[in-house]
């Protein structure tokens, strides 16, 4: 903020001394004027008295000094002047105050000199020695006739106590009148200053307004303000208004800006000509693993950390075209990332920074490797039960039909794998149906009982429990409900409920458990089986998933039964979990909502 006094203070000692200054310039000319006019008129006095002094000296005889002395006495008491008669030579003839005859030679006085001149008449001003006093003297010359040559000289004087006495009660008056003026002149000059300053200072509030954001209020100059400040406020009033309105559409571009990038599922990064991070949104922040909010500003190469991307920059910015490349990430966890690069180019053609986009495909590339297992996985399952018919039906036509027993048993055999086809068909069209039911929103889900549910399933696998020697114990739950779709959930347990039997040994046991947790019915199928490795719970549940293969395919399962519970689980918008340790058995939970959710 530039410091110094306010406009007001400025304004007012500026014009307030330019004024007291001309009317004390004003007072000093004219009172050195009257000061002057005065003691000219005081000579004229003078003068005006010495010549009525030398005409009544005419009738004198000058040789009569006491005739003198007493005439120049009377005229100088009768006109309150003194009077002086002196010879040519400068000797004291007379003189209305003194003793002529103890009074020095006056001819070196200056009105003296001055009067024996052509003139005929000095004047001068000094402090007399006689009388102890300044005084005024002037002399006037006697002349005789015809001639015209001096014979006396004739001088008058007045004391300047008079004069200054006078010229005091001038300076007195004249100051007294100044002052008044000076006051006058002041009290006029804050009036001014006022009138110029309080609009501006009304502007200046406004445009401290403005600079603090507030474009609303109104502002009122004073009546009578000069047109320059009423026309600088039209013009603040009209920037405030302009400016109110080209902030308030820049805010709705910003804004409107910022909600697009924040919703778009790609993310986006700027970066200047020195890679410093202009902009970037938070998809962008999340597949890069950065901190939104401290990000921007920061150089992007001490940011990431990732010599991969840092080149892909480099060559984004050093070019003219825009790239595309595919890298993958190592953060929390492995990704993969297609990334959209283009320079920056500025008005003049200049090179002004780079933008990028970046597509998290790692979820799409698990996808292609997951549809690649899938395809095998299907095409291995088929193949094992297709080349055993194949290899059978081969052999009953090479010669082995004739052999009733070899025929029969060969049969049979086929008939299992046949079997085993039309589960997987079943269990894959199974999958195909909760796919398609659950995209459209076809799966009805309502609030039921859980209990009876349960018990159905269990039910339907007691059969193969007891050939195992296998129980299954159901803990108390009356009146537990979920929202849930009876069929699906039945199968879902069936399929827990199988999966366990098949990994448990004779006499051990299998617990069906449930409870209520605030949005939430958690259903629980725990088993005493051989248990899962920590390394297998991750693809559980992908389709044809097995944690020992050999061994499953001799049991008879397709691979897809814990598929279809993840996909039924899906269904009701809740999960499935598990936890498994080796030699203990596992312990399969679905999370169900316990009534409509939002």
């Amino acid at each position: 903020m530039i410091g110094g006094r306010r406009l007001f203070w400025k304004l007012y000692f500026r014009y307030l001394v330019i004024s007291v200054t001309a009317v004390a310039a004003l007072f000093s000319i004219a009172y050195l004027s009257f000061r002057s006019f005065y003691i000219t008129q005081t000579a004229r006095d003078l003068e005006a008295r010495a010549s009525l002094v030398v005409a009544r000296l005419t009738s004198v005889d000058r040789e009569s000094t006491q005739q003198l002395q007493s005439l120049v006495k009377e005229l100088g008491h009768a006109s309150e002047t003194r009077i002086t008669a002196l010879a040519v030579d400068g000797s004291v003839l007379a003189d209305s105050r003194e003793d002529p005859s103890r009074m020095d030679n006056h001819l070196a006085r200056i009105e003296i000199q001055e009067a024996l001149k052509s003139g005929g008449v000095g004047r001068s001003v000094r402090f007399s020695g006689t009388v102890h006093e300044d005084s005024m003297y002037l002399a006037l010359r006697v002349t005789q006739a015809p001639k015209g040559s001096p014979v006396a000289v004739v001088r008058v004087s007045v004391p300047l106590v008079s004069i200054s006495s006078a010229l005091r009660s001038l300076f007195l008056l004249f100051f007294l009148g100044t002052a008044f003026v000076v006051v006058v002149i002041a009290a006029v000059t804050w009036r001014v200053s006022l009138k110029i300053t309080q609009p501006l200072e009304i502007i200046r509030s406004q445009a401290r307004k403005i600079s603090h954001g507030d474009f609303g209020s109104e502002m009122e100059l004073m009546e009578g303000a000069p047109e320059e400040v009423v026309l600088l406020g039209e013009a603040i009033q009209s920037i405030s208004t302009q400016l109110n309105q080209r902030i308030q559409t820049v805010t709705s571009q910003r804004n409107e800006i910022h909600a697009i990038l924040s919703s778009m599922v790609e993310g986006l990064m700027a970066i200047d000509q020195k890679g410093l991070i202009l902009h970037i949104n938070q998809a962008a922040a999340e597949i890069l693993e950065v901190d939104l909010d401290s990000a921007t500003g920061k150089e992007a190469r001490e940011l990431l950390k990732n010599e991969v991307l840092i080149d892909f920059f480099q060559r984004v910015g050093e070019g003219l075209f825009p790239i595309e490349s595919e890298v993958e990430i190592l953060g929390t966890h492995l990704r993969s990332i297609q990334i959209h690069g283009a320079p920056l180019i500025g008005g003049q053609g200049e090179r002004s920074g780079a933008v990028f986009v970046f597509n998290d495909i790692t979820r799409l590339r698990q996808l292609e490797n997951h549809r690649r297992d899938f395809v095998a996985n299907v095409s291995h399952e088929l193949r094992t039960p297709l080349t055993s018919i194949k290899g059978f039906v081969e052999t009953l036509m090479e010669g082995a039909l004739d052999d009733p027993a070899t025929a029969r048993k060969f049969l049979e055999i086929m008939s299992r794998h046949t079997n085993r086809l039309g589960a997987i068909i079943e269990d894959l069209l199974a999958l195909s149906r909760l796919e398609r039911d659950v995209d459209h929103l076809e799966i009805e889900l309502r609030v039921e009982k859980l209990r009876p549910v349960l018990s159905s399933a269990v039910e339907i696998c007691q059969s193969k429990a007891r050939q195992k020697q296998i129980a299954i114990h159901i803990e108390e739950m009356e009146g537990l409900t979920a929202w849930m779709n009876p069929p699906l959930l039945e199968q879902a347990i069936i399929n827990l409920v199988d999966n366990a039997l098949k990994y448990s040994d004779s006499g051990k046991s299998i617990w069906i458990s449930a409870k209520h947790d605030g949005e939430w019915v958690r259903v629980y199928v725990r088993d005493e089986g051989a248990g899962i490795a920590p390394e297998h719970l991750p693809r559980l549940f992908e389709r044809f998933y097995r944690v020992d293969k050999a061994r499953s395919r001799t049991m008879g399962g397709t691979g897809l039964g814990l598929a279809i519970v993840k996909h039924i689980a899906a269904a009701h918008q809740g999960q499935i979990l598990v936890e498994s340790t080796l030699g203990k058995g596992s312990t399969f939970e679905i999370q169900l909502h316990s009534r409509p959710s939002a």
